[in-house]
C-alpha cells in the first residue's frame, strides 16, 4: 500500500549514520552536538547508528535488505561526540526543529535529565508545525524497568520480542511499555539483518550485518512503520499515531492483556505493551477503507463511509444499485437497491480518494443486493442409499432480507426444505448434486453453491422372519469399514405404520447386529427408519405377515 514518501523524514539519533549504497542520497547532511561546526554527515567507527538506519530505510534495490520505507529521508545526529545532557537536548531540538524531522527514532538510554525531557516535549508538542513528532525510544536491554528516556510520558517504548515471539529476557518491562517488535541477542549477535560500515569499517565483509539485536533493534522498526503512517496522511497528529500503533498490535504470547488506566489504546500488558508491532495491520489504519453494511436490501436505503473523514468521488459498479445521496467529493454515499428483475444479486462500491498526502487511491466494498449472497452448503459427504441428510446453508439471514431456494440432482432424491435447512433423502446409489441459492423481491437470484453426495449402498441389512414378527439388522460388509467412525455409536430406531403414520415402536439397537422382537404388532406394513450418526438415516419397508 505504500513505501514511505521522500516528503517524510526519519532522524535517527545514534551514533551517526555513514554514506552507504542501500541509503544513497537519501541521507541527509546532519548534525553532532559539541563539535565546533556540528554541521554535516556525522559518522562513527561503530555501525550502530546504521544499522537503525537501514531497518528504517534502506532502499529496495536487490541490494543487501529492504527497509520498512524505502523512500523516507534519514536525518543523522551523532549524540555520542559528546554525551552531556544539554548535547543531547540539542540534538533532539536539532532533530525537530531545524532538520523538521517527522519521526525521531532513539536506540539509546541514558540517566534522567529534565533538559532531555524537555527537548521530547517540545518535539512532541512543537514539531511538524503543531501536529508534533512522533518519538520512539528503544525500552532498554536491563530485563528490568524501562530506562530513561523512554519513560518520558508520550514517547513510543518499544521491547524486544525473539523469532518466536518469546520476550527477550534482557528487554525492558514495566509500566511505560508500549510496544515490542522482533529482534535477537545482544552485542551484535541478534538475529536481525541490516546496514553495515561499507567497506573495511565494517564489522563484517560485504557492507551488511545479519547480527544486530536488543531492543537497539526494535526500535527503528516501530519508526519505520510510523513514517508509512505519515506517508499516507500527514496530517495524523503524533498522538494519533501513537494511538494508531497501539490498537493494530498483535496479541501474542500467553499473557493476559486487559484495559489498565493510563494505556487508553488497548488492551495492554507490562511485559508486551499492546502487543508485537503489527505493520500491515497499522497501515490499514490510515488506508481508506470503506464502512458500512454487507446487505442492501430491496427496501430501504444503506449508508457507506470512509474511515478518518476522508472525501472520495463515488461509483456504483452495478446496476442494483442506485445513490440516493452523496457521491461526488463527500464521506460518505447513500443508496438503494433497484426493484428490477433484471437486476444482480451482488454489486461493488467504489470511492476514488486523494490522500492528504496528494495520490489519488481507489476503494471498493463489495455488497449483496437483496439477500446474503450463499457462501457454503455444509452436509456429510457420503450417505447409504434409502438414507437421509441434513444440510445447511450460510449464511442464516432474516426473512425480510430474503429467501432460500433449493435444488437436488439426479431427482430420484428428495428433499423437504425450509429456510437455511434441508433434508434429503437419496433412494439409490450414485452421485448427487445438493445446491442452495438466495433469492429476493428485486434482482435475479444467483448462482447455486453445492454440494457433492456420494451415495453408496445400505449400512445396515434388514430381515425378517417367516413366522415371527422378528427384525434383525446387520451391518453390510462392504461398507462397515468405510463407515466405522459413523457407526460407532448405538443408532436408534423408530417404527411407523406406514398406513397411518403412527409411530409404533423406538429405541436403540446393538452396533454389532440385533434382533428386535415386534410380536405384538399386528400384521401389516411398517416403515423402519433408522439413524445413523447426527444427522444420517435410511429407511426400510417391513411387512409382517
Amino acid at each position: 500500500m505504500t513505501k514511505g514518501s521522500s516528503s517524510i523524514k526519519v532522524a535517527v539519533i545514534d551514533q551517526g549514520v555513514a554514506g552507504h549504497e542501500d541509503l544513497g542520497d537519501r541521507l541527509l547532511p546532519g548534525f553532532t552536538p559539541g563539535l565546533a561546526n556540528g554541521n554535516g554527515a556525522p559518522v562513527s567507527n561503530n555501525p550502530h547508528g546504521e544499522c537503525c538506519a537501514g531497518i528504517i530505510g534502506a532502499s529496495h534495490n536487490n541490494l543487501g535488505i529492504a527497509g520498512i520505507a524505502p523512500l523516507v529521508k534519514i536525518v543523522p545526529v551523532n549524540i555520542f561526540y559528546s554525551q552531556s545532557s544539554s548535547n543531547i537536548a540539542a540534538a533532539i531540538n536539532y532533530a525537530w526543529d531545524d532538520a523538521e524531522a517527522d519521526v525521531i527514532s532513539n536506540s539509546w538510554g541514558g540517566s534522567v535529565a529534565d533538559a532531555i525531557t524537555s527537548a521530547i516535549n517540545n518535539a512532541r508538542t512543537n514539531g511538524r508545525g503543531g501536529l508534533g513528532c512522533v518519538v520512539v525510544f528503544a525500552a532498554g536491554n536491563s530485563g528490568s524497568s524501562v530506562s530513561f528516556p523512554a519513560t518520558v510520558n508520550g514517547v513510543i517504548a518499544v521491547g524486544a520480542v525473539d523469532k518466536n515471539g518469546a520476550l527477550c529476557s534482557y528487554s525492558a518491562r514495566g509500566s511505560e511499555i508500549n510496544l515490542v517488535a522482533p529482534s535477537g541477542a545482544l552485542d551484535y549477535t541478534g538475529d536481525i539483518r541490516t546496514l553495515d560500515l561499507m567497506g573495511s569499517a565494517g564489522l563484517y565483509p560485504g557492507n551488511y550485518l545479519s547480527t544486530f539485536g536488543g531492543t537497539s533493534a526494535s526500535c527503528p522498526q516501530v519508526s519505520g512503520v510510523a513514517a508509512l503512517l505519515l506517508s499516507i496522511n500527514p496530517k495524523l497528529t503524533e498522538a494519533e499515531v501513537r494511538n494508531i500503533h497501539g490498537h493494530s498490535a498483535r496479541k501474542i504470547g500467553s499473557y493476559s492483556y486487559s484495559t489498565v488506566s493510563g494505556h487508553p489504546f488497548g488492551t495492554w500488558n507490562a511485559n508486551m505493551g499492546y502487543g508485537l508491532l503489527d505493520a500491515e495491520a497499522a497501515v490499514r489504519e490510515v488506508y481508506p477503507q470503506i464502512s458500512g453494511d454487507n446487505l442492501v436490501p430491496c427496501t430501504g436505503n444503506k449508508t457507506y463511509t470512509l474511515n478518518r473523514n476522508y472525501k472520495g468521488n463515488w461509483t456504483l459498479g452495478t446496476s442494483g444499485l442506485q445513490i440516493v445521496s452523496g457521491g461526488q467529493n463527500s464521506n460518505s454515499i447513500t443508496v438503494r437497491a433497484i426493484s428490477n428483475p433484471g437486476g444482480t444479486m451482488s454489486g461493488t462500491i467504489y470511492a476514488n480518494v486523494v490522500l492528504p498526502n496528494g495520490s489519488s487511491v481507489s476503494v471498493a466494498k463489495t455488497v449483496s443486493i437483496g439477500a446474503p449472497s450463499i457462501t457454503s452448503v455444509s452436509g456429510p459427504d457420503q450417505v447409504g442409499a434409502g438414507g437421509s441428510a441434513s444440510f445447511t446453508a450460510s449464511p442464516i439471514f432474516m426473512e425480510d432480507e430474503g429467501n432460500y431456494q433449493w435444488m437436488v440432482s439426479p431427482n430420484t432424491a428428495s428433499m423437504s426444505a425450509y429456510r437455511y435447512s434441508n433434508s434429503v433423502t437419496f433412494s439409490a446409489p450414485g452421485t448427487y448434486i445438493v445446491g442452495c441459492r438466495s433469492t429476493s423481491t428485486c434482482g435475479t437470484p444467483g448462482s447455486y453453491v453445492i454440494k457433492t453426495v456420494s451415495v453408496t449402498g445400505y449400512y445396515y441389512s434388514v430381515s425378517t422372519s417367516s413366522s415371527t414378527h422378528m427384525v434383525n439388522i446387520s451391518k453390510e460388509t462392504q461398507i462397515q469399514d468405510q463407515f466405522s467412525v459413523m457407526l460407532e455409536t448405538r443408532p436408534t430406531y423408530t417404527l411407523y405404520n406406514q398406513s397411518t403414520g403412527a409411530l409404533v415402536r423406538e429405541g436403540t439397537f446393538l452396533r454389532e447386529g440385533d434382533l428386535l422382537d415386534f410380536n405384538t404388532l399386528p400384521s401389516g406394513i411398517y416403515v423402519l427408519r433408522l439413524q445413523i450418526g447426527n444427522d444420517t438415516y435410511e429407511t426400510h419397508k417391513i411387512v409382517f405377515k
